[in-house]
């Protein structure tokens, strides 16, 4: 990703994390308890999360916007497919495949991916033992690794998503991104939902 900053997403995602257990997100408050999201923010950006209550707002106006905008897609164009790119530390996909009918596929990176597996079966067991729903990870730069991702869908449309991503990447990243998603949509059909904003770099 841009400028090869691997090492700032976790720590981000744990800042995250810490200002979602502020909002009424379910499981919010006990991933970020699990991970222990707020001596790791204190330990990397030596700072708390007083004062930072508009940025919980508005991390739950983007975690929710995604969401609603998710189920009426799903809703419109009659799919039961989810691909969530960079999930991090957000619970949609536990929330999500609440739902047997909905097959979910949540990607980040390798370390990020193996720490949501032990947070989600510590959440609770049976979490992990859902067939339609699986953690793994995925470099979204790697066509390769994209294309391996698409196969793991059945016949049918597919919502890919992705909130937070973008700004790391660099413009030519994301123009990968953008073709690795647009290939994948057009073997399943379907559509790309991100809330993330381009600043035109």
């Amino acid at each position: 990703m841009g400028n090869n900053n691997y090492d700032q997403i976790s720590p981000t995602a744990k800042l995250t994390a810490l200002l979602r257990a502020e909002t009424n997100i379910p499981y919010s408050k006990e991933i970020a308890k699990i991970c222990n999201a707020s001596s790791k923010v204190e330990e990397v950006f030596e700072i708390t999360t007083e004062g930072l209550v508009w940025m919980a707002a508005m991390l739950e106006l983007r975690y929710k916007s995604l969401s609603e905008g998710l189920k009426k897609e799903m809703e419109k164009r009659k799919i039961s497919q989810v691909l969530e790119l960079a999930g991090g530390l957000v619970p949609r996909g536990i929330l999500t495949s609440e739902n047997p009918d909905i097959r979910y596929i949540e990607t980040d990176l390798p370390e990020m991916s193996m720490e949501k597996k032990k947070i989600i079966s510590e959440l609770d067991p049976e979490f992990s033992k859902r067939e339609n729903y699986t953690v793994t990870s995925l470099n979204v730069i790697d066509p390769e690794e994209f294309s391996n991702i698409g196969n793991m869908f059945g016949k049918g449309s597919v919502a890919v998503i992705n909130e937070g991503l973008l700004p790391y990447l660099t413009a030519e990243e994301k123009g990968v991104v953008a073709k690795n998603i647009h290939d994948l949509l057009v073997i399943h059909g379907g559509a790309w939902i991100t809330t993330d904003i381009s600043n035109g770099e």
